[in-house]
This record gives C-alpha cells, sequence and structure tokens, in this order.
C-alpha cells in the first residue's frame, strides 16, 4: 500500500508487481525502468488519443460522397486553395496575347505582285502579250497563280477588271494593316475580315487568297516564355477558414476542392484516416524511444528523487489535460511557460529543459503539428530556462515571462512572414503570446508554495521567506 499527500490531501493506492526476484526487484535500474515508462504512457497516451476520432463515421468522406449532416470548421485554418490559383492562370493564359513576329515587307511584296499580274491580265486581254508567263510570279510569291482564276478575270470586260482590281487591293491593303496570322500550318484573318472575306464573289475570294500572304508570324517560344513569366508571379491563393464556419452542407455531393478543405480541417476518408494514425503512432514510438534513451542515460538521479520526480507527474498530467481539452485555436494564449517555471524552480535547469522540450515534442500530436508554434516555444524556453538562474524574486520572474513573450512574438512574426500567414491572423495571436507571456509567471508564482509543500521541495523563494527577519522563527 503507497502512501502520499497532494495539496493536504490523503491518497492510497496499491501496487502488485509481478513476480521478479528479490535483486532485480529492489534494484535501481528497475524502479527507474517503471518510473520513465509511467511517464512516456501518460504523454503517449494523452497525445495518441487526440487522433481517436479520426475513425468515427461522422469524420470521414471522400470525392462524390453525399454530406451526411453539416460540417463546421474545428478550428481556424489557412488553406491553400490551388483550385483558385490554377482558375486564375487558367484565366491569364486564355486573356495573355499571343507573341508573333511581324513582317513588314510581306504586304509590299504581295502587293507589288499583285500589280504585277493585272498587268499581265490587261496585256492578255488586249491581245499585247500572249506568251505572258505567270512562273516568274509563281516564283516571287511561292504561290501558284489558278487558271481558273486566269480564265474568270479574262472572261470580264476591262472595266468590270478594273474594278475587281480596285476592291480587291483595297480589301488587301486593310487585310495586311489589320494582320494576317499564321499558326503553324493555318492562316487566319483578324475580325471583322474572317467574315468579310466569305462576302466576296468566288472570283475575288481567290484573287485575294492568292495574294494574302501572313505578316505575323506565331512565335511559340516566346508566347511560352512570356505565360511562364506571368505564372511565375502568381503567388498561392491562401484563404483563412475561421472556426465555427460551415464548410460543407448536408445533401452536397463533395468535389476534390472540397475534400481538400476538409482534410485542411482534420475531415478524412477512412483510408487516409488509418494512414494518419499509424503516422502518430510512428512519431510518439519515436519519441518516447529517445525520451527513455535519454532520460535513462542521464538524470537517473532526478527521476529517482521522489520529490522531482511525483512534481513531473503532476506538471506533465495538468500540462497535456489542459492542451488536450481547449481548442487548437487557443494554444497561443495557453500559459505553457508555466509548466517550464514551476520544472526548472523546483528542479534544476537542464532536467527542466529537456523535460519540457520532449513534452513538446509530445505535444505536437495534439496540436495537428503546429512546427511554427514549436519553433517558437523552443527558442523562447531555451533563453528562458536560463534567466530563471538569475530570479531571485517573484516580479523578476514575471519578467521573464514578459521577456520570453517578446522572444516569441519575434519569432513567431519571422516564421510567419516565410510561411505567409494571413496579416490579421498573425497580429492575433502575437497579442495572444503577449497576454500568455503575462500570465505564465503569475500562476507559476500562484502554484509553486503548494508544489514547495506537498513534495517538501527547498526553492530559491522559499529559501528567501524562511530568511525574512519578520519570520517567526527568526523572531524567537
Amino acid at each position: 500500500m503507497k502512501k502520499f499527500s497532494l495539496f493536504g490531501l490523503k491518497f492510497m493506492f496499491e501496487v502488485k508487481r509481478s513476480s521478479k526476484n528479490d535483486v532485480e526487484l529492489y534494484s535501481t535500474s528497475y524502479a527507474l525502468r517503471e518510473k520513465i515508462i509511467y511517464l512516456i504512457l501518460i504523454m503517449f497516451i494523452i497525445a495518441f488519443s487526440s487522433k481517436i476520432g479520426l475513425l468515427s463515421k461522422n469524420n470521414n468522406y471522400s470525392v462524390g460522397d453525399v454530406v451526411i449532416s453539416d460540417i463546421y470548421a474545428p478550428k481556424t485554418i489557412v488553406f491553400n486553395d490551388k483550385s483558385a490559383k490554377e482558375k486564375i492562370i487558367e484565366n491569364m493564359i486564355a486573356q495573355s496575347g499571343k507573341e508573333y513576329i511581324y513582317s513588314a515587307d510581306a504586304g509590299r511584296i504581295y502587293l507589288e505582285t499583285f500589280d504585277e499580274f493585272f498587268d499581265d491580265i490587261y496585256a492578255l486581254k488586249n491581245n499585247k502579250d500572249s506568251n505572258v508567263d505567270f512562273k516568274n510570279l509563281e516564283k516571287d510569291t511561292g504561290r501558284r497563280i489558278p487558271d481558273t482564276m486566269v480564265k474568270g478575270l479574262l472572261s470580264l470586260k476591262v472595266p468590270e477588271i478594273m474594278k475587281l482590281q480596285k476592291e480587291t487591293r483595297k480589301f488587301l491593303e486593310n487585310l495586311y494593316e489589320s494582320g494576317i496570322i499564321q499558326e503553324k500550318a493555318t492562316i487566319k484573318y483578324r475580325s471583322p475580315f474572317d467574315k468579310k472575306i466569305e462576302k466576296l464573289s468566288n472570283l475575288q475570294k481567290q484573287v485575294v487568297e492568292t495574294f494574302a500572304a501572313p505578316n505575323y508570324i506565331y512565335d511559340e517560344d516566346k508566347t511560352k516564355k512570356a505565360i511562364e513569366e506571368k505564372v511565375s508571379q502568381i503567388n498561392d491563393q491562401y484563404i483563412e477558414i475561421k472556426a465555427g464556419t460551415l464548410v460543407a452542407k448536408k445533401g452536397e455531393i463533395l468535389n476534390e476542392r472540397r475534400i481538400k478543405i476538409l482534410e485542411s480541417c482534420g475531415v478524412y476518408s477512412y483510408k487516409k484516416s488509418l494512414g494518419i494514425m499509424m503516422a502518430n503512432l510512428t512519431y510518439l514510438f519515436i519519441i518516447s524511444t529517445l525520451f527513455y534513451q535519454i532520460i535513462f542515460n542521464r538524470y537517473k538521479k532526478d527521476i529517482l528523487r521522489k520529490s522531482t520526480y511525483r512534481s513531473t507527474v503532476l506538471i506533465i498530467i495538468a500540462f497535456f489535460l489542459t492542451f488536450r481539452f481547449i481548442n487548437n485555436d487557443l494554444i497561443y494564449l495557453m500559459p505553457a511557460d508555466t509548466a517550464l517555471f514551476l520544472l526548472v524552480l523546483l528542479t534544476n535547469t537542464k532536467y527542466g529543459l529537456m523535460m519540457i522540450s520532449f513534452m513538446l515534442f509530445f505535444l505536437l500530436p495534439i496540436i495537428d503539428y503546429d512546427l511554427i508554434f514549436l519553433v517558437m516555444n523552443i527558442a523562447s524556453m531555451t533563453f528562458g530556462a536560463y534567466l530563471i538562474k538569475k530570479v531571485n524574486t517573484r516580479a523578476a520572474l514575471i519578467a521573464v515571462g514578459i521577456q520570453m513573450a517578446v522572444l516569441k512574438v519575434a519569432t513567431f512574426g519571422l516564421l510567419s512572414f516565410f510561411s505567409e500567414v494571413e496579416t490579421f491572423g498573425a497580429a492575433l495571436k502575437s497579442g495572444e503570446i503577449i497576454v500568455s507571456g503575462l500570465v505564465s509567471g503569475m500562476i507559476a508564482i500562484a502554484l509553486l508554495p503548494y508544489f514547495e509543500k506537498t513534495f517538501n521541495i527547498l526553492t530559491l523563494f522559499k529559501l528567501l521567506e524562511l530568511g525574512d527577519l519578520s519570520h517567526p522563527l527568526l523572531k524567537k
């Protein structure tokens, strides 16, 4: 039967050991292993319990499923909306102009050839030269002069030919001015000439098409580079979804984008839920192994000291249960530094810093692996652990909490900048960090006397109180 007192209350419980020989049963190593395993189990079970809800039927969906009840965001998240970015890119590509190589000579050369062609037609019409050869014209233009077009023109009277020449030449001039586009093997006319050409007579159309050469050649490489440059300037599209926001309505059929939002909020498919649970188990086993090895090899005396061990257990339980049952939106407001202050003041700096570091790593599954929170706290607590050495008054402890809060805000601001956290949300969390720093020292001061009395630990503050000249014992 084991007995111990806690905050003025007496507790008794009985622990039956498995059959071991006396040498093993009462050895220091056995007791040390047992104590370390208890610490690991406390942190492991509380951390892993935060992921049990992943297997809930109402918490698992896949693409094409119908939502069976309204789903609200359980926490505030910043969602990287890749679909929105892809849509912006699609619209940008659709609206982007294509790059062309402009040939100023094309229109001039073909119009000169056009005039030469009609001079030859007039010569044939007037029987001045019956041996007109169009091969030179064909060589200059790279186009064959159709016999049907020549016969059609010769069948007209001279005034009719002159009228057709005048109309088609004017049409070609406007066509070249507007731009004749070539994209690979296709030739296109810009609006409104793409429709006007259809209204021409067959003979006019034949003449225009013979002497209409592209003066804008599509430059595929230049176009791709221009589009790539514009795409590179489009940033990721982040949207903040506040806790309590309706993210999926009852009866809604889920598409891929909606599924990604649900996953960011912690709603997954069964397959992914199982994968996440296995990943969490693996992570916790790795951290547990490291914790066991470091404690067993470097902190034997601290763990075997009853007062240190019992105070550590109580701090760990309070720390993890607090974070386990609060909304993750409030983690930056939680006075996490209180655990560091108590551990360092009740034990020693190295032990306290090591213990709080592992507590933060075990905490990651509960806070959904918020790495900004982890890095920020490890940096500030490493700094704060050594500041506490110089603390000799309760007011100084509060000052350390404020100094740590300032460092946290600076670290958080820097990490948020590179993580592209929404500005208003970052400012709000910075305010919460400052409040947390103020409160942490106050709570530590309030709880410290109870730990001192319950576990009979002599701290610096207790010594200062005993050295007070107004103390009854010193007066006597």
